[in-house]
């Protein structure tokens, strides 16, 4: 896929993602690196194109080593040649033929570091450059042993010494060794003597180590080599159980990447960095979730209808690490694990109305629009099917000691 196309469409990807138009331009609040992260990593797992279209071609790569009678295959070994032992097509240079396939042929040697081999009769697998006896290959683990033997390319079976009808290894060393070289030896003989050649077997490739059989998904995470946040909570911030834009903001909210006061300074918006829940302290994500005399006083509540004591955490990431379930029914247990979605939904729809509406919340309000919100969630559910909304709102204490 040529990279001009993959910028379009990714730019539209990224628009309808941020709900940008051309008329009004919105924030990114996250990198596109960060939102194509898997979600164990803190991203939303939407695929790179470039990376995908890597992996897709990649599977031609596979195919060709193993449809090794294919009419398509032998077309194209007749064009283009072959190369590690017939696995891969060759990467002959010539001003005519497919792109494409010449595209799929210069993976090759991200693809080869990615798939061992089961030895059968070693005709066809690189000594020192693939892996098949070992996570990795011989040429890096020994590297003088290496720069001292004279088959620096050949296949397995080269290296195979049949005496008296006993089979064993040949390194094929230009010279004697020295002393200190016989340990960096014995350890390389030691780790291929476990290994025997057939020569009734033919050689077998397997992708990675894992498995036998190529997957275009697991290519793709081999492909992408991600970073990103290795403790994100993933399971705890996106449940199936609450509506998906609560999830988004759970998770913008726990990356900290949310439009408190603090994250708009950072990019040079000059506005008044002031919590309008309590008037007393700059904004930040922390604040005003957990730190926030308004938010502690909901949490101290919602709490406290457990008979739980609480010491506030250091952020909403470590809120929700922290939020285990508790010994309840199993109606019980869901009920517990939508709160810390709820009010940090709940706080953020009223800070923002106080902010653009100019509107007053007093405790009771904010409470009721919390059990609310876990009312209606419940229900659709079918965990609350025994109470009626008065029950829940009024009688709460009642509700929690039921479940």
């Amino acid at each position: 896929m040529p990279v001009s196309v993959v910028k379009i469409l990714e730019k539209k990807m990224r628009d309808f993602l941020w709900n940008d138009t051309t008329e009004k331009r919105r924030l990114h609040w996250v990198s596109w690196e960060g939102v194509c992260l898997p979600k164990a990593l803190g991203g939303l797992n939407v695929k790179k194109l470039r990376t995908m279209n890597r992996a897709l071609l990649a599977k031609w790569l596979w195919r060709f080593g193993d449809e090794k009678d294919a009419l398509w295959r032998r077309i194209i070994l007749e064009k283009y040649g072959e190369s590690h032992w017939g696995w891969n097509p060759g990467q002959r240079v010539m001003p005519y033929g497919s792109g494409i396939w010449r595209g799929i042929a210069n993976i090759g040697t991200d693809f080869r570091k990615w798939t061992s081999f089961s030895v059968g009769n070693g005709k066809s697998i690189s000594f020192w450059e693939d892996h098949w006896c070992m996570d990795g290959a011989l040429r890096t683990r020994f590297p003088t042993v290496f720069l001292m033997c004279d088959l620096k390319e050949e296949c397995v079976a080269a290296f195979v010494r049949v005496e008296n009808g006993c089979k064993g290894w040949d390194l094929h060393l230009r010279r004697s060794l020295n002393d200190w070289e016989l340990e960096e030896v014995g350890e390389l003989l030691m780790t291929i003597s476990d290994c025997t050649v057939n020569e009734e077997v033919a050689d077998q490739r397997r992708w990675d180590t894992t498995g036998k059989t190529y997957l275009v998904s697991a290519a793709y995470t081999k492909f992408a080599q991600n970073n990103g946040v290795t403790d994100f909570p993933a399971s705890l911030v996106w449940r199936t159980e609450t509506p998906s834009k609560v999830n988004f903001f759970v998770w913008a909210t726990v990356l900290r990447k949310i439009p408190t006061m603090d994250s708009l300074k950072r990019r040079e918006f000059y506005l008044p960095n002031r919590c309008e829940m309590c008037g007393c302290c700059e904004e930040t994500a922390s604040h005003l979730l957990l730190h926030c005399s308004v938010a502690n006083e909901v949490w101290n509540f919602f709490l406290g209808a457990f008979s739980l004591r609480w010491c506030s955490p250091s952020s909403p990431a470590a809120m929700i690490h922290a939020w285990s379930g508790c010994k309840f029914s199993k109606e019980g247990k869901t009920l517990w694990s939508l709160i810390p979605h709820a009010i940090f939904w709940v706080l953020w729809k009223i800070r923002n109305d106080v902010i653009f509406n100019s509107k007053l919340y007093p405790f009771h309000v904010i409470v009721l629009k919390v059990k609310s919100t876990l009312y209606y969630w419940g229900k659709g559910l079918g965990i609350l099917d025994q109470f009626w909304f008065q029950d829940f709102v009024f009688r709460w204490e009642t509700v929690v000691q039921a479940l």
